[in-house]
C-alpha cells in the first residue's frame, strides 16, 4: 500500500498541472476520461481509473506535452506500482 501522504501530494501535483494545461490538451483529457469511465462501467468497476488515466497521459506524448503533468503521473504510477 503506497504511503498515503506521498500519494496525496502527488495527486495534488497532478491536479495543479491539469489546471495549467492548454485547452487542446485539456479537451483530450476530458475525452479520455469519458472513455475510461465507459470502460470502467463496462467492466463492472474492475479497473483502476486513476491508473488508466495516468497511463493514458504517459502513452500519448503527442497529445499531452505538458512536462509537469507527465512527471506527476509518472510519480503516481511509480508509487502505486512499487512493491510493498
Amino acid at each position: 500500500m503506497p504511503d498515503e501522504e506521498k500519494l496525496r501530494e502527488i495527486i495534488d501535483q497532478v491536479g495543479d498541472a491539469i489546471r495549467k494545461l492548454p485547452a487542446e490538451e485539456l479537451d483530450f483529457l476530458k475525452e479520455s476520461q469519458e472513455q475510461i469511465d465507459q470502460a470502467y462501467e463496462a467492466q463492472g468497476g474492475k479497473m483502476d481509473r486513476r491508473m488508466e488515466f495516468c497511463y493514458n497521459i504517459v502513452f500519448n506524448p503527442d497529445k499531452i506535452t505538458y512536462k509537469p503533468l507527465v512527471d506527476a503521473v509518472k510519480k503516481y504510477i511509480e508509487l502505486v506500482e512499487k512493491p510493498a
